[in-house]
């Protein structure tokens, strides 16, 4: 049997390789992985995962978002602020802790 099958294929804008499903929200700029990387912004959808529902935002609608206060954007620039922050503390935490458990090893060594 044979069959005729249309294939739907999405192209990267810059480099013109396969992307995925890497597209911008704004203007629907669609990147590769790799062009990605350096022509767009990713932003989390959440402060502690990543993945389905993730923000991406080219270069140029990056920008003009953050010029114009469009309120998705704003949204997934607070989570970017809270991840740092989380970051942040967590690493001022390991570092008090580890000088905390070699005060310990210190004294009963």
């Amino acid at each position: 049997m044979k069959k005729n099958v249309m294939i739907e294929q999405t192209f990267c804008d810059v480099c013109g390789a396969e992307a995925g499903m890497n597209t911008c929200l704004k203007c629907g700029k669609e990147f590769c992985y790799k062009c990605k990387k350096t022509h767009a912004m990713e932003y989390g959808h959440s402060v502690n995962f990543t993945g389905s529902g993730d923000g991406l935002y080219c270069n140029e609608c990056d920008e003009k978002c953050r010029l114009e206060g469009d309120r998705v954007h704003s949204a997934y620039m607070l989570i970017k602020a809270l991840r740092n922050e989380s970051i942040g503390w967590h690493s001022d935490f390991q570092k008090r802790a580890d000088a905390a458990e070699a005060q310990l090893n210190c004294l009963i060594s």
